[in-house]
This record gives structure tokens, sequence and C-alpha cells, in this order.
């Protein structure tokens, strides 16, 4: 397997454990109120756009609290992927 990238780069582009880093949200398997927020309200579409962003820039989303943060924090982490650091 090709090395991971630790810095998300968009350059990233090999399957981890099933997901592509262009693949959409849905394959996440999120709760339907956590992905409903980050399609409808926070207009990201894609696994790449999602792991982009920040804690902070996630919570600066309308109706995103920490329970939310952790539940992508934790489908991100089943797939080897992560949230960009906090600035």
């Amino acid at each position: 397997m090709d090395e991971i990238k630790e810095d998300n780069t968009k350059d990233y582009k090999d399957f981890i454990k099933g997901i592509r880093y262009n693949d959409e949200l849905e394959r996440l398997e999120l709760s339907k109120r956590t992905f409903n927020c980050l399609v409808c309200i926070g207009d990201i579409e894609y696994i790449s756009q999602l792991i982009e962003m920040s804690e902070n820039d996630l919570l600066d989303i309308l109706f995103v609290g920490k329970k939310t943060v952790e539940e992508i924090k934790e489908k991100l982490a089943k797939h080897n992927l992560r949230l960009k650091e906090n600035k």
C-alpha cells in the first residue's frame, strides 16, 4: 500500500479501507442529523472537503456541536482519516 500522507493533502487518492478521498460523504455512514448538518447547512458533499476542516471549522456550522464533531472524528478514524489540526 502506498504511504499515507499525514497532512491530508489534495493529491491523496488511494483507497484506505475501501474509502476514497473523493468519495461522497454518505460513505462514512454518519447519523442522519450529522449528515444533514454537513450537507445541507455546511455545503460539504465529499470526504475530501471534510478532512480539510478543523474541529473549530465544524463548530462554526449551525447546529454542529461537540457530540457531532466526536461522531465525525470516530467515523473518520475507522478509515484512518482525521480532521485538520486546529489553528
